[in-house]
């Protein structure tokens, strides 16, 4: 026996050895689709995802009058992550610990600013000199 045959041999025996299907080497990964609802408006968009499934992204609010940043989370739903007191914001991305990164324009809508939501407060983001931060 070559070595090729060998090592085919004990890549089929590996598995099997440790009561695995060969197949289950080659498994195609498993997926879900879930509808995350809106806020009250005609449209959502996710932009992230962590480990333990929480997704993040915005959406519009009832009339679709404005967009706001989300919080979605199994058995809770969206939660409006809300604004730095503009009328829009979105949510951009999420970490493992939940903590939430986005931007929001401010009061009067004169500019925009980079945002990290966590624990239930959103923070601003300074500006490097700018009006705008993301």
């Amino acid at each position: 026996m070559n070595t090729l045959q060998k090592t085919i041999r004990l890549l089929i025996a590996a598995p099997l050895a440790l009561g695995l299907p060969v197949g289950a080497l080659h498994a195609a990964p498993q997926y879900f689709i879930k509808d995350l609802g809106t806020l009250g408006g005609a449209y959502s968009n996710g932009t992230g995802l962590n480990e333990a499934g929480q997704v993040v992204g915005y959406s519009h609010l009832p009339a679709n009058a404005a967009l706001h940043p989300f919080l979605w989370q199994d058995g809770a739903g969206q939660q409006d992550l809300n604004t730095l007191g503009g009328t829009h914001a979105l949510a951009m991305g999420i970490n493992n610990g939940g903590k939430v990164v986005g931007n929001s324009r401010i009061v009067g809508d004169v500019s925009s600013q980079g945002f990290v939501w966590s624990l239930g407060a959103m923070q601003g983001l300074p500006s490097l000199g700018g009006t705008f931060s993301r």
